[in-house]
């Protein structure tokens, strides 16, 4: 079994344990989403983004994490309005990181725009660029894509 299986292997005991405290279960899960996306494997780190999410008691940089995945998912899947409610959510995790946080308003950004709703979309653009920290990226694009809404 290849090295990433084995680690994968490790965390799935752990994710799965009743017996583990609900933190690090849902760090095990997150380990495990992660492994799937470098291997270019979305589609299965969205199930364990979704085992973080039905986890009782998962860290709240898991599960807003978690959050944010499953909205980018279904806003690929052009799923906009439930991808909407992932990112309010994801915005709503009380202790999870500004950095995903931040993500999630931004995308919703993005995905109003998706709805052609601009002057939406231009609100959340701005309520994402006084947020810090943010992805320098995402902020770019933000500020290049607001300037546009204003023009």
């Amino acid at each position: 079994m290849p090295d990433a299986a084995q680690a994968r292997e490790r965390q799935r005991r752990i994710a799965e344990s009743k017996e583990a405290p609900a933190g690090e279960r849902s760090a095990a899960m997150h380990a495990i989403a992660h492994s799937y996306i470098d291997e270019g494997r979305g589609d299965l780190a969205v199930q364990w983004f979704d085992r973080i999410v039905a986890l009782p008691g998962a860290h709240p940089h898991h599960l807003c994490e978690a959050r944010v995945a499953r909205g980018y998912d279904l806003r690929a899947k052009k799923a906009y309005r439930e991808a909407l409610a992932e990112f309010a959510a994801a915005i709503g995790v009380a202790g999870g990181l500004s950095i995903h946080r931040g993500s999630a308003r931004y995308h919703s950004a993005l995905t109003h725009l998706d709805l052609d709703e601009p002057t939406t979309a231009r609100t959340a653009l701005e309520a994402f660029l006084r947020m810090d920290p943010v992805y320098p990226q995402e902020k770019k694009s933000a500020e290049e894509l607001l300037a546009r809404l204003r023009a």
